[in-house]
């Protein structure tokens, strides 16, 4: 068995990766930023899974880069919900299997529904036009 339920999917899937890591500062409060600056790649390029809870009581997973702003009014509208708010890490790390800091959206213990197509391609666009190049602006899934 792999370190974690990821690994484990990718290994079973035969899907080519690698695994980079380092030694987490437990002192630091953003898990992307930290891994971002350790790994020496540009914020944009390491995501954050964010978990909020869906229409029908069950969780839904969203992944974008570290340096993005995630609008939770637009998200509730584009989820179809009145608003949106992030799950409580108890909850999040229930549902997933994963501690919070290190959820990955592959290989939860209890997989979020998937959106329509069109859903996505919506929340994708969305996504993108809610980036911040400002560091103060950052969304921090805790």
């Amino acid at each position: 068995m792999a370190a974690t339920p990821a690994l484990d999917l990718l290994i079973r899937s035969k899907t080519v990766h690698s695994v980079v890591t380092y030694q987490h500062n437990p002192n630091v409060e953003s898990f992307g930023d930290e891994a971002a600056s350790a790994l020496g790649v540009e914020p944009a390029r390491v995501f954050k899974t964010l978990v909020r809870p869906a229409r029908d009581e069950d969780l839904a997973v969203g992944v974008v880069p570290v340096d993005a702003v995630l609008d939770m009014k637009a998200l509730a509208k584009v989820l179809g919900a009145k608003r949106a708010q992030m799950a409580d890490a108890e909850s999040a790390a229930r549902s997933s299997g994963y501690v919070v800091g290190g959820i990955s959206p592959l290989g939860q213990k209890a997989p979020a529904r998937d959106r329509d197509r069109r859903e996505r391609e919506q929340l994708h666009h969305n996504l993108r036009e809610w980036r911040s190049p400002r560091p103060r602006d950052r969304a921090v899934a805790r």
